[in-house]
């Protein structure tokens, strides 16, 4: 599912960015050790790509950025039939990009409390294409400059089905 990026969704992800890098010396956790200068923005750009899809398809959702040592949520909480899930967003500056990955030391650390499901943002310069989710269990471990545990694109449960079944954001 293709989004168009906005001036105002841009300034948004800045914004969170500037406050995180605020709170975080230098970067914050860094299960990688392969730091990029703007991965605070392009996660928070992913979120807002996420946060956008759930708006226009009329869908309930939970989004307060969590910056490290305050409140906030991991990601974005959605609801089906009332019962709480969170969407993990692992976004990457490349619509060419053909996994959703993560850390292998970082899916390890934050096992999840409650259901959980993992969705790719595959951003380009005019917007992201979101590009399916995968359940934790859908994950192979490989190792890629560190151990990562990862899903191959053409794996993932269509974006379309997940939003279908999505509580309403009039209930």
């Amino acid at each position: 599912m293709w989004i168009d990026l906005t001036p105002e969704m841009e300034r948004y992800a800045r914004s969170i960015e500037k406050a995180m890098k605020g709170v975080v010396a230098p970067l914050g956790p860094n299960y990688t050790g392969l730091a990029v200068d703007e991965r605070f923005f392009i996660g928070y750009l992913g979120d807002t790509f996420v946060a956008k899809m759930l708006e226009l398809a009329g869908k309930r959702y939970s989004y307060i950025p969590h910056l490290i040592g305050q409140e906030g949520t991991d990601d974005i909480d959605v609801w089906v039939m009332g019962e709480r899930v969170t969407i993990e967003i692992k976004a990457t500056p490349s619509l060419n990009h053909r996994y959703l990955m993560m850390p292998s030391q970082q899916f390890a650390r934050f096992v999840p409390d409650h259901p959980t499901i993992y969705v790719a943002v595959f951003i380009g310069t005019e917007g992201a294409e979101i590009a399916g989710y995968a359940h934790r269990e859908d994950f192979e471990e490989t190792f890629v400059r560190i151990p990562t545990m990862q899903v191959h694109r053409d794996n993932l449960h269509s974006i379309d089905y997940l939003l279908e079944r999505l509580d309403n954001a009039d209930i």
